[in-house]
């Protein structure tokens, strides 16, 4: 019930920051308010569930190649908006594995003990 509770408020959370970095207090339609709510949804679901990662990561190249496929057909306003929100999604899911990256130590985070390592 608690983990319930925490990803609700972190949803709504991320959904209006998202929806501040990407329409900066401008006047917005209620349309509009659907990618900022998709990004909190993918950040939650990155965040709380790891093994959905990957589907994330699929669902990006996904939205990605659809891009493609709108551009050719020339509707370029749905392939604007479905290419960036696989780039985005796809930014989202690949930030959320720095946690392990770094706890595995294939990112460095500190530097002053690396050099003297190596020296």
């Amino acid at each position: 019930m608690k983990k319930i509770i925490i990803s609700i408020v972190a949803l709504l959370f991320f959904a209006v920051l998202f929806t501040i970095l990407d329409y900066n207090g401008k006047s917005f339609h209620i349309s509009q308010i659907i990618q900022p709510v998709i990004f909190a949804s993918v950040l939650i679901i990155c965040i709380f569930s790891s093994a959905a990662r990957k589907y994330m990561i699929a669902a990006s190249f996904f939205m990605l190649s659809l891009m493609i496929i709108t551009y050719l057909l020339q509707m370029l306003e749905v392939s604007n908006w479905i290419g960036s929100l696989g780039f985005r999604v796809l930014t989202i899911t690949l930030f959320s594995y720095l946690p392990e990256l770094i706890k595995k130590g294939y990112i460095v985070t500190d530097l002053k003990n690396e050099i003297k390592l190596i020296k």
